[in-house]
């Protein structure tokens, strides 16, 4: 093999592989358009952002409204107000948590539990208003109104086709028609959509036609008594 034909084999090669990466590339970032197409990831950086801001202020809610708010009666801030069980090494009063702990003595930190019961409440309790202010928003007639899954029981649109949660098809000749298979009543297994009969445990997807199917089949079947039996023949 002379030079040139060496340097055109590696041409060759090198072309190759960037038409490999090309396509690898090209199948990577088609993917992550698919995916971004979809909604799901916006949604989840909106609902990570709000839950950082709300905890926030949440927080700013427990720490700087009520929590002071105890103080009227024992002039401390909630989370400075504990009891202590045993003594430290130099004294047996401490004005805040942290020199009763560098003091190692054991305390009771009451306080500073309640607060954090009281910062989960208000949590929940602002979820679940945001919960039926989004179901409020959602609600679009008296024609539409959230009905339950048949199978997880989940509250789904009223004109859903497919449940969001259990992913379940609620409409059968939807799903014909999106995924081109349906599921047999008897063995549940997934047959072709213009199926007229299982082929697992042979039984009739339409029960319209059963009628028309078993009598056709016995028809085929059916003999005439001329056709079966021959001629009586007379024994002498």
């Amino acid at each position: 093999m002379n030079v040139v034909d060496s340097v055109g084999h590696g041409v060759h090669n090198a072309t190759e592989l960037g038409r490999g990466v090309f396509k690898k590339s090209k199948g990577f970032f088609q993917d992550a358009k698919d995916f971004l197409s979809r909604g799901n990831a916006f949604g989840l950086a909106i609902a990570f952002i709000m839950s950082t801001a709300l905890t926030a202020v949440v927080s700013s809610l427990v720490d700087d409204i009520i929590t002071p708010l105890f103080g009227f009666a024992s002039h401390k801030n909630l989370e400075e107000m504990f009891l202590i069980l045993r003594c430290g090494k130099t004294a047996c009063s401490y004005p805040t948590r942290a020199q009763a702990q560098a003091d190692f003595a054991l305390i009771w930190g009451w306080g500073r539990f309640l607060s954090k019961v009281i910062y989960f409440i208000l949590v929940g309790l602002v979820l679940f208003l945001l919960l039926k202010l989004w179901y409020f928003l959602r609600r679009k007639g008296p024609g539409a109104k959230d009905r339950p899954c048949t199978f997880c029981t989940k509250d789904i649109p009223g004109d859903a086709i497919k449940c969001p949660f259990c992913t379940a098809w609620l409409d059968e000749d939807a799903r014909r028609k999106k995924v081109g298979t349906a599921i047999c009543t008897r063995c549940t297994f997934s047959v072709p959509a213009n199926a007229e009969r299982c082929p697992y445990c042979t039984s009739w997807l339409n029960d319209s036609n059963i009628g028309e199917k078993l009598e056709r089949s016995s028809s085929s079947y059916t003999a005439t008594p001329s056709s079966t039996a021959g001629p009586i023949k007379t024994l002498m």
